[in-house]
């Protein structure tokens, strides 16, 4: 059968495409061009090229996991184990190490922002127990004063009570000393009025 335009024709061992040639100047068809392909080889060579288009893309696949891989490395599991570096730090009692990734918008920069809250009640902590240190310092040496200026005090009272009692003494032995003056001058005075009432005694009765 003739015809004008290509044509495929399926057999059951081959595929033949016929491609009529035409004269330009007539315009007529002047003979036909047949390609014939074996099924089995074109069969073969689309079973290679599904195996090659799998392999690719089975290498296409891996390459994209690895990479997304290395991705998500470097954006959420780095930052991820840089912040738990942090609060592991912060839970042994470091608080002076900053915090990374804190100025992220994204759910690693609110992670970071979640370990800042937990270092700044850490921080205020610290600075409630360092206050209360101090205001027990303070305390310590304010009763130290106190206890001081009561011993001084008592000191001066003792040292005055002492010098009262002192003078007192002084003055108590001055006392006795002239009251035992008076006393041996009131025994010689008696002694005198004695010798002489007996003289006087002693005369009278003489003849």
């Amino acid at each position: 059968e003739l015809v004008d335009d290509a044509h495929t024709v399926d057999t059951a061992m081959h595929v033949i495409t016929i491609v009529p040639s035409i004269d330009e100047k007539k315009g007529e068809i002047i003979g036909y061009v047949a390609m014939a392909w074996s099924k089995k080889q074109v069969l073969a060579e689309l079973a290679h090229m599904r195996n090659t288009s799998f392999i690719a893309s089975a290498v296409i696949t891996v390459l994209i996991v690895l990479a997304l891989v290395v991705l998500l490395r470097k954006m959420a599991i780095k930052p991820i184990v840089s912040i738990k570096n942090s609060m592991v730090n912060l839970a042994q009692g470091d608080i002076t190490s900053d915090i990374p990734f804190s100025g992220k918008v994204d759910e690693i920069g609110q992670m970071a922002a979640a370990v800042i809250v937990f270092k700044e009640n850490a921080l205020e902590k610290e600075r409630l127990e360092m206050e209360q240190v101090e205001n027990e310092r303070k305390l310590a040496i304010e009763k130290r004063q106190t206890m001081l200026g009561m011993a001084n005090r008592f000191d001066d009272q003792v040292g005055s009570l002492i010098d009262s009692l002192a003078s007192a003494s002084i003055e108590l032995q001055s006392t006795a000393d002239n009251m035992r003056s008076i006393a041996n001058d009131t025994s010689a005075a008696t002694q005198t009025v004695a010798a002489s009432g007996e003289e006087a005694s002693q005369n009278v009765v003489a003849p």
